[in-house]
């Protein structure tokens, strides 16, 4: 048991945690009520525009690690 303590903090972290992908969501909006509908695809396209926010962003994040991993390396 004491072996294994090191896995006990991921393992909570595990136990609180969910994750939900686009397909899951597309499945439960497709067997929703209607009444539902417009809800679930407000929901879709904000989770599209974080989706395309983040890889617009990327580049960006690429160049400043690039950045951050010469100036490692110059120290090192």
């Amino acid at each position: 048991m004491i072996d294994e303590a090191h896995n006990l903090i991921d393992r909570a972290r595990g136990m609180y945690s969910s994750q939900l992908s686009q397909s899951q969501f597309r499945q439960v909006a497709r067997t929703a009520p209607k009444e539902l509908s417009t809800t679930f695809r407000a929901v879709q396209r904000a989770w599209n525009q974080l989706i395309k926010c983040h890889l617009d962003s990327m580049p960006a994040l690429i160049y400043k690690l690039c950045g951050f991993i010469c100036l490692r390396c110059r120290l090192s």
